[in-house]
């Protein structure tokens, strides 16, 4: 067992819990705002980029609804039971959590301009999200992750000629979230030490205090 005041596995779980269940209420946010405006689009037959009309229909966006609605759903159940029956989280429920959201960023691109999409954007909150709250090694994985799922996004878009038009930008975009992953996952991973370091010291402080105190009470 760690000294007092350190991080002990129990608190880590904690933290990951109290972290994984915010998540959770920052999407029930923003796919209330998404799925509006995806409904907006079809509704005034505004369809995303001409290659992808025939995707983007009433029943593409609520396949897309439910399954939010459901993992969510689902996910937020299991978060209560586990603070409820005071359990560890799982660290891959983590992992989980954070490759689904970049799956569903990804779908969103498709009805709502492709790579021009402003749901772009998405991908970056997601990083930001996942990496200040984990560091650096759920950073780096979830770079990896959106790096699979934007490829085989922009070889659906442009398929079946498979030649991606204006690779430069999207090679601009995809360093922009590389970068914005690792700084952020490198200053989780600074605070962290910083922390660590500033629970060392009160403890070492509080342990002189109390000899202290103990040795005047002798005297």
């Amino acid at each position: 067992m760690l000294m007092s005041g350190l991080l002990t596995k129990k608190n880590l779980s904690d933290w990951d819990l109290r972290n994984e269940m915010n998540k959770v209420n920052v999407r029930w946010a923003v796919f209330l705002f998404t799925i509006l405006y995806l409904y907006s689009l079809y509704f005034t037959g505004s369809r995303g980029f001409a290659e992808l009309f025939e995707d983007f229909n009433f029943r593409f966006i609520s396949l897309t609804a439910a399954t939010v609605i459901v993992c969510n759903f689902i996910y937020n159940l299991i978060l209560i039971r586990l603070k409820n029956k005071d359990q560890y989280i799982h660290p891959s429920m983590k992992y989980a959590s954070m490759i689904f959201d970049l799956f569903i960023v990804t779908l969103l691109l498709i009805p709502t301009g492709g790579r021009e999409s402003m749901f772009f954007l998405l991908y970056i909150v997601v990083m930001l999200s996942n990496g200040m709250r984990y560091g650096m090694r759920l950073a780096v994985i979830g770079i990896l992750i959106f790096n699979i799922f934007y490829v085989l996004f922009l070889l659906y878009q442009f398929y079946p000629s498979l030649e991606i038009k204006g690779m430069n930008s999207e090679i601009l975009k995809v360093i922009g979230v590389w970068v914005v992953g690792l700084y952020i996952g490198y200053l989780s991973r600074r605070f962290q030490i910083l922390q660590n370091d500033v629970d060392k010291y009160r403890n070492l402080l509080k342990k002189h205090l109390e000899n202290a105190s103990s040795e005047s009470n002798q005297n």
